[in-house]
């Protein structure tokens, strides 16, 4: 009986009936008189009352599509009347803005009483005749049906769409965390924190949202048990349709989850939608949006090629295959009754997911994607600054120092000296190089360049060094085994006369001719010292080395002198042992000259 009062309405009125009820009503309002002072009170309220700061201002796009569907014939004759009719559009439409102000302020009684409006002008009438066919059964019988076959003011189902009040406004790959650090991601970094927010998205899902909706569901078992079957055989349609329902709300909810998720990170990427092509020069603060995806820029050494890790294409896959990521967080979920009774489950029993070429989905991928590709014109236009510097990695640099040091007669050492100058300022300027460029989206890291390039100067400028290096100790070293020898020399003592010779003979070359000799090659020692001292790094055992160079010759002398005054108290000590042999072989000749006389004379004495 409920259910048949229920379908109960009123029957259908006859169209002439409905126009003769209407028309009444009209003659009702509009015999209604306005009272003058309430014509001037509104007059005030839309001429001085409501500001135009408070209207939306006019679309000018509107007039122009208008105008543009004018033949240009007729815009050219008919300009001063369409300028003027434009204007009275814009009239006309913040007129009738402040009309429907005060048309909505109005329908509240105590505005009307605050304003001291009595009466009010009634509109145009606008009456609608409806057809006499009867609807109300029909609405209430489909209204019964959808009740029954989709349960939705079941409990549960109830409980469920309030505990998606709890998980509305859950993303997938939040943007909180994708700006946490602040600073930019290489491709590793940005795949793993993605795959890792996915992971947990599914885990939340899982583990708590569909755990949730079991427990609701287990916990109001009594508003549904009598909807399964309660012998074998019996038709399991209505907990059939009654798990249908709650899979496809959950479908619902999860279907607006990714849709948000799509377009939340779609939006952390809008902000970049001006791109990063450099118009002339790079300058700092051109792009002052913190970057997100960082890429390095690594040199090919022996050619002049700079390749970037990773490359740009691939880069735009990365953050393209996001979407796929979101999309895949969803995928394969088992239904309900597959986690609450797997007996009625089945196989492969997951919800319905969400592809990537639904039309709203794809339009989102589509737009994001060419962000990405506008992103990648920049970081191209920024490697053209080191033009001018790649003939360092290349090899042309270190060809040209070599060729520099083949050239005959050999370059002067202050030669060298502007080569290495030359090289230091190169450095200097390489090093005023930045090492990370933001790029709007893209984060440009050139130190592996710049390091590399100053790496090859160094080499270069070291080279150099090491060659004068070598030069100078092996000099030194010269200087100071000739220094060695003669002072190993000079400390021997002579047995006799002819060593005597010898060693005085020595001491006399070395002191005019080696010793200058010597003095000579210091010379060009200490200017090899002078320029690496000005160019390169002495340590402290070849500083030690190079100040016992320098002293040698002062040693040398007091040792050269010494030995001269051994040589002449030796030559001394020599020659008057000589001069008393001599006079005593002169004695033993005298005394054999006697002996011979006396007996030649004996022998002449003998004979006669």
């Amino acid at each position: 009986m409920r259910f048949t009062k229920s379908l109960d309405g009123d029957s259908a009125i006859d169209i002439d009936d409905q126009k003769t009820i209407l028309l009444k009503e009209v003659e009702y309002e509009q015999n209604i008189e306005v009272h003058q002072n309430d014509i001037e009170r509104i007059l005030h309220y839309l001429k001085e009352e409501i500001p135009l700061s408070v209207i939306q201002p006019y679309h000018e796009k509107w007039l122009k599509r208008a105008r543009n569907k004018i033949p240009e014939h007729i815009s050219e004759r008919l300009s001063k009347l369409l300028t003027l009719t434009e204007e009275e559009i814009r009239q006309d439409y913040y007129l009738s803005m402040k009309v429907a102000i005060l048309d909505y302020i109005l329908t509240d009684d105590s505005e009307k009483n605050r304003l001291m409006i009595c009466t009010y002008p009634v509109r145009y009438p606008a009456m609608i005749l409806r057809a006499p066919v009867p609807w109300h059964i029909s609405y209430s019988c489909n209204s019964q049906r959808f009740s029954y076959c989709y349960h939705l003011s079941h409990p549960v189902v109830t409980e469920i769409r309030n505990l998606f009040d709890e998980f509305k406004d859950m993303l997938v790959i939040p943007m909180s965390e994708l700006t946490k650090d602040c600073n930019s991601m290489t491709s590793e970094e940005f795949n793993l924190l993605t795959d890792k927010l996915c992971n947990r998205a599914r885990k939340k899902i899982i583990e708590r949202w569909l755990k949730a909706v079991v427990y609701i569901i287990l916990d109001k078992r009594e508003t549904w048990y009598h909807l399964t079957p309660k012998h074998v055989g019996d038709s399991a349609f209505l907990v059939e349709s009654f798990f249908s329902s709650i899979n496809v709300l959950l479908e619902k909810q999860f279907r607006l989850i990714i849709t948000k998720s799509i377009d939340h990170y779609a939006e952390i990427f809008s902000i970049y939608k001006g791109g990063n092509k450099i118009p002339d020069i790079y300058e700092d603060l051109m792009f002052p949006r913190p970057p997100m995806i960082r890429i390095c820029v690594e040199p090919d050494l022996g050619t002049r090629n700079l390749h970037l890790v990773p490359m740009l294409d691939d880069i735009v896959e990365l953050l393209c295959s996001v979407f796929s990521k979101i999309l895949h967080v969803f995928d394969k979920i088992p239904v309900i009754e597959a986690m609450l009774i797997p007996e009625f489950a089945e196989n492969d029993s997951y919800f319905r997911r969400v592809h990537s070429y639904e039309k709203y989905i794809h339009r989102k991928i589509i737009e994001t994607k060419l962000i990405f590709i506008i992103n990648t014109e920049g970081p191209n236009q920024y490697l053209q600054i080191y033009e001018p510097y790649l003939y360092i990695l290349c090899g042309e640099a270190d060809k040209e120092l070599k060729q520099f040091f083949e050239i005959e007669p050999f370059p002067f050492l202050k030669d060298f000296g502007r080569k290495i100058v030359k090289y230091n300022e190169l450095k200097n300027e390489i090093l005023f190089l930045r090492n990370k460029i933001p790029l709007n989206l893209i984060e440009l890291d050139c130190s592996k360049v710049n390091t590399a390039m100053t790496g090859v100067i160094d080499e270069l400028r070291q080279y150099i060094v090491d060659y004068f290096f070598r030069l100078n100790m092996d000099q030194n070293n010269q200087i100071a085994k000739t220094f060695d020898e003669i002072s190993m020399k000079a400390n021997v003592i002579p047995e006799n006369i002819s060593e005597l010779v010898e060693l005085t003979n020595f001491i006399i070359e070395s002191r005019d001719a080696t010793m200058f000799d010597m003095k000579n090659m210091l010379l060009k020692s200490a200017e090899y010292v002078i320029f690496l001292t000005e160019h390169a790094k002495i340590t402290d055992d070849h500083r030690r080395f190079i100040r016992k160079v320098f002293t040698w010759p002062k040693e040398m002398d007091k040792i050269l002198d010494i030995t001269m005054q051994r040589i002449t108290l030796q030559r001394q000590v020599m020659e008057n042992s000589l001069a008393a042999r001599r006079i005593k072989l002169e004695e033993m000749f005298v005394c054999h000259y006697i002996r011979l006389k006396i007996d030649l004379e004996f022998h002449f004495l003998i004979f006669d």
